[in-house]
């Protein structure tokens, strides 16, 4: 299953807020389960790619040599190529595309309900612990980079083949020959 789509199906529906008061994106503990966070921030990417397939054959005939006689060529050539396009945060910085798509920031805060704190105005508050995400150092709101048209991959291959067949019958006997390169 693609990592989106079973991120998307297991993401917890209560873990988290999708975003907290002050703005910052809520998270689980595991990270990178703010769907929301995902797809709001976390650029996008589209793959180009080209493949081609050429296939050419001849059959030739030599009877103007001996009667019977007979020639094949085949020539078969295939290429594949495949370009990126990316709008990421994160990626003016040179940073590889695993790293780029996690530099916004994101929290995971655990609540202690078992100890509520209860305050003069009436209002109940809970201590909670707090974790950050990417890390505690991470700069964050980095500016948004792109790559046009990367290139990313390149393929081809390349087959022949020459044969050669002799087939002909004198009288009640058949006489025949291939040679295959």
């Amino acid at each position: 299953m693609n990592a989106f789509l079973k991120r998307f199906f297991t993401a917890p529906s209560n873990e988290f807020p999708i975003k907290y008061s002050n703005g910052i994106w809520g998270d689980g503990l595991s990270s990178d389960q703010n769907i929301a966070c995902l797809m709001n921030e976390g650029g996008s990417r589209n793959i180009k790619q080209h493949q081609g397939f050429y296939d050419v054959i001849l059959n030739q005939k030599l009877d103007f040599i001996t009667k019977g006689l007979s020639l094949k060529a085949s020539l078969s050539y295939t290429t594949s190529s495949s370009w990126t396009t990316q709008i990421m945060p994160g990626k003016i910085l040179g940073k590889d595309d695993l790293v780029a798509q996690r530099t916004h920031i994101r929290i995971n805060r655990v609540y202690d309900y078992a100890n509520p704190i209860y305050n003069a105005d009436g209002t109940i508050t809970y201590n909670y612990t707090e974790k950050r995400y990417p890390d505690e150092n991470a700069p964050g709101d980095l500016p948004v980079g792109g790559v046009y048209d990367g290139f990313k991959a390149y393929g081809r291959k390349l087959y022949y083949e020459l044969a050669l067949n002799y087939s002909r019958q004198f009288g009640d006997h058949d006489v025949s020959a291939f040679i295959c390169i």
